[in-house]
């Protein structure tokens, strides 16, 4: 209910969906993460960060409060931060690669994004990742139209997190500004935001 509401924009019964949740499980790992996660998308991104600060502090070895508490922080412009929480678990953590990999994009650092994507799309041969990440760095870095190759792919993959382009921070390159990317990227990209958002979940 709530990722519905996520990918449609319905941001306000978003949150409080997600405050009753609280309510009931108030120290759920996951759902906490959740939650900071659908600060983010509403781009409350104060309340995203306390958010996913609280769940991180719960358990600094969750791998999903570890990797929310990053893309909260990237999606703040908060890089320096972002970065001692992810470059920790690049070894281990495949989410946290991720947000890496937008992170050294956003701070200047192009060899290390690069060198980011690469290794996703090592581990890319042997297993599915979440190649929707290499999309939003690819994004980062300025290059929209490799951005858009990973978007195609992912909607091929049906990949989860697709389903959130039309409201992900991390998108608003592309989103924002689609006479830059070229007519027949921008209708791709407003086409499949509208279409995948509306996919049945599962």
């Amino acid at each position: 209910m709530v990722t519905r509401l996520v990918r449609v924009g319905r941001h306000n019964e978003a949150i409080a969906e997600m405050k009753r949740a609280m309510e009931v499980e108030s120290l759920s790992l996951q759902q906490g993460a959740n939650f900071a996660a659908v600060y983010m998308y509403a781009r409350q991104f104060d309340l995203a960060v306390g958010q996913a600060r609280k769940t991180y502090d719960l358990d600094p070895s969750f791998v999903s409060g570890q990797s929310w508490l990053c893309h909260t922080y990237n999606a703040k412009g908060m890089y320096t931060e972002s970065l001692l929480i992810s470059e920790k678990s690049l070894q281990s953590n495949l989410l946290g690669l991720a947000a890496a990999g937008y992170t050294y994009a956003k701070s200047g650092r192009p060899r290390e994004a690069e060198g980011i994507i690469n290794r996703i799309k090592e581990d890319e041969k042997t297993r599915y990742v979440g190649i929707y990440w290499l999309a939003t760095t690819y994004t980062a870095l300025g290059e929209k139209d490799a951005a858009f190759a990973e978007l195609e792919k992912t909607y091929q993959a049906r990949d989860w997190f697709l389903p959130r382009l039309k409201t992900d921070p991390f998108m608003d390159p592309l989103a924002r500004r689609p006479a830059l990317c070229g007519s027949s990227k921008a209708h791709w990209f407003s086409s499949v935001a509208q279409t995948v958002s509306l996919r049945p979940l599962g």
